[in-house]
C-alpha cells in the first residue's frame, strides 16, 4: 500500500510539473535581413524540456539546424521540426506530432539563434 502512495505522489508531482502547449507559444520571427554565420540559441520550458541549437545563416537564408542538446520528456523528440523550418523559412509549419512542447521549445532555440544574427546585422 505504502509504495503505491510513494507512486501517486510523484506521479501527481510530475504531471503538476508537466509543461501545457500554451506555456510554449510558436515564436514569430521575420526570417529576411539574416546575417550570415553560424550562431548558437537556448530555450527551455519550465527547465524540463531544453534546447541548444546551432544554426547556419548562408546567402540570407537558414542553411542548417544542428540540435546539439535536447533534452524531452519520454518517447518523442521534437527533432522533425528541424527540416520544416528550413524548407519554409519558417516557424509557420506543422508540429511534431507527439512531440509538440519539444518542437517548439527547438523553435524557440533558433529564434534566439536568429535572433542574435539580427543582432549582428543591426550592429554593422
Amino acid at each position: 500500500m505504502q509504495k503505491r502512495t510513494v507512486v501517486a505522489v510523484i506521479a501527481s508531482a510530475l504531471f503538476l510539473h508537466c509543461p501545457k502547449v500554451s506555456d510554449v507559444p510558436v515564436p514569430t520571427m521575420d526570417f529576411s535581413n539574416l546575417t550570415d554565420g553560424t550562431f548558437e540559441g537556448k530555450s527551455d520550458c519550465k527547465k524540463i524540456v531544453t534546447a541548444t541549437v546551432e544554426v547556419t545563416v548562408n546567402e540570407g537564408r537558414v542553411t542548417k539546424i544542428d540540435v546539439i542538446d535536447h533534452r524531452h520528456g519520454p518517447k518523442y523528440g521534437g527533432e522533425a521540426i528541424v527540416p520544416r523550418i528550413i524548407e519554409k523559412q519558417s516557424f509557420q509549419v506543422d508540429d511534431v506530432t507527439g512531440a509538440t512542447i519539444s518542437g517548439r521549445v527547438i523553435e524557440r532555440a533558433v529564434a534566439d539563434a536568429l535572433g542574435k544574427s539580427k543582432k549582428v546585422r543591426e550592429g554593422q
